[in-house]
């Protein structure tokens, strides 16, 4: 399936983006992450913080092809597989992404401690990678919004 396709089966809105735009969400990402690499922290939330990075950079490059999540069901699990078509993430990645999305569900409504720190830092590795991926993309194929 496309993006298109995706908006074409109500899975995605029509979206129209700006440089700010971009710039807003990757500001909060880039805090997010900064966030997820406080040592002080538990890893639950060393994870979150990570999470919510990875998530802000999808949402970003979902708004770079003029697109958002449709905000009804599973709009984070969409905005996770939107990256093997937008900074364009081998589908194994995504794959791992998506096993890390379901352990965000366990890590949000479980007993604390649910997120080992080995499974935080994989998260903070993730949302790095996917950052500097992010910014690659944007410099090769979107200068405009740089």
């Amino acid at each position: 399936m496309t993006l298109k396709q995706w908006r074409d089966n109500s899975l995605l809105e029509d979206h129209k983006t700006s440089r700010e735009e971009i710039r807003g969400w990757l500001l909060k990402a880039d805090r997010n992450l900064a966030d997820g690499r406080i040592g002080a922290l538990s890893s639950d939330a060393k994870f979150l913080h990570a999470y919510n990075s990875v998530l802000l950079i999808a949402t970003a490059a979902l708004a770079v092809c003029s697109f958002r999540p449709d905000r009804r069901d599973s709009h984070h699990v969409r905005a996770f597989q939107s990256l093997e078509f937008t900074v364009r993430w081998p589908k194994e990645r995504v794959e791992v992404l998506d096993r890390l999305q379901r352990k965000r569900n366990h890590s949000v409504y479980d007993p604390s401690g649910s997120v080992s720190e080995g499974e935080a830092q994989r998260m903070v590795a993730f949302a790095t990678e996917l950052r500097q991926d992010m910014e690659k993309w944007l410099k090769e194929e979107h200068p405009e919004l740089v």
